[in-house]
């Protein structure tokens, strides 16, 4: 059992430039032990026959270890290859339908984008998760009952999360004074721990 989500580049909430002629797949998910090459080839072919009938010249996706990303070891085999890098282990990988097309890229402001957010703490997210939203809202009022300035970054539209997002998958990041605090892999409670060291409160020591 299996699912792909995937949508034309215009309307992808991951930051890819210069993807207006392709579709990005954004979800894939199997379950337990069925990820069988046979699966796998049935639910990228109906990706690659859509976006054939549609007129699109590529079919992307951005893989990497972080929540949100596509996980590498689901698209080995299949004729997509990396067409850019960024940081964290993070690439796009692309499978070339028709051409000539000029090929996408990763951004590679992150620290520009982070920067932009500005002082204090601010948590990004898209409202698309439910457990991230609620983290989001307990680390926005730890920080406030602490005195830290705090505001919540939300990406409303796909267009604000290609421009904005200071991460590639856009699902939730946290920054404080403009400089990206670790989540991924991490707990709720390592998370505002790492946001309390670097902001020097007691607690986090």
């Amino acid at each position: 059992l299996g699912v792909i989500g995937f949508t034309p580049a215009r309307a992808a909430w991951v930051p890819i430039e210069g993807a207006a002629e392709a579709v990005v797949v954004h979800e894939l998910r199997v379950g337990p032990n069925s990820a069988t090459p046979q699966l796998l080839k049935r639910l990228w072919d109906s990706v690659e026959d859509w976006a054939r009938f549609y007129g699109f010249s590529a079919v992307l996706a951005v893989s990497g270890p972080q929540l949100g990303l596509i996980p590498s070891e689901l698209v080995a085999g299949r004729g997509y290859h990396q067409l850019d890098h960024t940081d964290g282990g993070v690439t796009l990988l692309g499978k070339i339908l028709s051409g000539p097309m000029a090929l996408p890229k990763l951004p590679q402001d992150w620290r520009q984008r982070a920067e932009r957010l500005g002082p204090g703490l601010v948590v990004q997210s898209t409202g698309r998760a439910t457990d991230l939203e609620r983290l989001a809202t307990a680390l926005l009022t730890k920080a406030r009952a602490e005195g830290l300035q705090a505001r919540h970054d939300l990406l409303l539209t796909s267009q604000d999360a290609q421009t904005r997002a200071i991460s590639p998958a856009a699902l939730f990041s946290v920054t404080l004074d403009g400089v990206p605090i670790p989540t991924d892999g991490l707990s709720d409670l390592q998370i505002w721990s790492a946001v309390a060291r670097r902001a020097g409160l007691c607690q986090g020591a």
